[in-house]
């Protein structure tokens, strides 16, 4: 067996037994007569650009069983990160438009690409049908607890004194667009190293192969609360409940850093619009539950509630807005 068999295996077997738990957990919940021929017919297939632990893999899991319940059918978690989400589109655009097959994905996708990427893997206005909001989610600027800047102004002035030379890890467009933003902002130039998800960044980043992130809160405040890394500032307008001790970027020497990112379920172009009503009321009933509650004043996450017509207006406002910014900012695709 070649060593990337040997590497996909345990991920398959996961996937195997994360399939069947779920499938095992609404079977528990239901009565063999809910089963219907009708959508969903037997299950629905969550694929996730981005990978295990990651903000959008913790939370599709937690949404994935309120939906089940109210569904009557198990959700399969899908992971399939790499390639600025061309992996994960590369499986959505095969599966049936029936609402069985739906994506969790992020401004990453469908902001953060077509503002940093010249070659985009999928149209994100044009390839995915909006269904509903999630969340809107906020970063934090963390380093490794020994890194010899104890604050955003230090660490700026270490940057200056070695331009290009510092390093930000990168798990997905969005985290990479949060320090690109930061060093035009703050008048500094690192390197950044980019990585297949968010998760395996902050890996290295404890071991020491690069110098900063700017990490997804659900990722990076149980890593902070652990002492494995240190924040230096939230990149939020105001102090988040999460982390009340660490300052904004603003309040830390960059006035105008501002970035927030959300997360929002799509579904292939030809799915009919009875199951995306039906989906969305799912997902917003599953959004709106006492352990969603708690997964968002974990990380201080904002429930995002939106139709899917509102989530398309949206999306095509907030990719307009940062092409403004970036346009100001001199931040162009490459």
């Amino acid at each position: 067996m070649k060593n990337h068999d040997k590497a996909a295996a345990p991920v398959t077997k996961r996937r195997a037994l994360c399939s069947f738990l779920f499938a095992m957990g609404a079977g528990a919940a239901m009565p063999a007569k809910a089963q219907s021929p009708g959508f969903p017919a037997k299950y629905i297939t969550a694929i996730i650009p981005f990978g295990p632990g990651s903000a959008a893999d913790q939370h599709m899991r937690l949404l994935a069983e309120g939906m089940s319940q109210v569904l009557k059918v198990p959700i399969i978690i899908d992971p399939r990160p790499g390639g600025n989400g061309a992996l994960a589109y590369n499986a959505f655009r095969n599966g049936p438009a029936d609402g069985s097959c739906i994506m969790l994905t992020t401004s990453t996708t469908q902001v953060a690409n077509p503002i940093l990427l010249a070659q985009l893997p999928f149209d994100p206005i044009r390839d995915l049908k909006p269904v509903a909001g999630v969340s809107k989610l906020y970063q934090v600027m963390v380093v490794k607890p020994d890194f010899p800047a104890k604050s955003v102004s230090e660490f700026i002035a270490l940057a200056k004194e070695k331009p290009g030379k510092l390093t930000f890890g990168s798990g997905t467009s969005v985290s990479r667009l949060g320090g690109e933003l930061f060093g035009v902002l703050a008048g500094v130039k690192m390197l950044n190293v980019p990585y297949k998800s968010t998760p395996n960044a902050m890996t290295e980043l404890v071991g020491g192969f690069v110098d900063v992130m700017f990490c997804d809160l659900p990722v990076a405040t149980p890593m902070i609360r652990s002492g494995q890394v240190r924040a230096l500032a939230v990149g939020s307008a105001r102090r988040l409940s999460a982390l009340p001790e660490v300052p904004t970027l603003q309040e830390a020497g960059v006035p105008d850093y501002e970035f927030s990112a959300w997360s929002a379920l799509y579904v292939p172009p030809g799915t009919p619009d009875e199951a995306v009503a039906r989906l969305h009321d799912a997902i917003t009933q599953a959004n709106r539950t006492k352990a969603a509650d708690r997964f968002r004043d974990a990380a201080s996450l904002d429930r995002f509630d939106v139709s899917p017509a509102e989530l398309a207006r949206f999306q095509k406002d907030d990719l307009a807005r940062w092409k403004r910014i970036a346009a100001k900012l001199g931040i162009t695709p490459a």
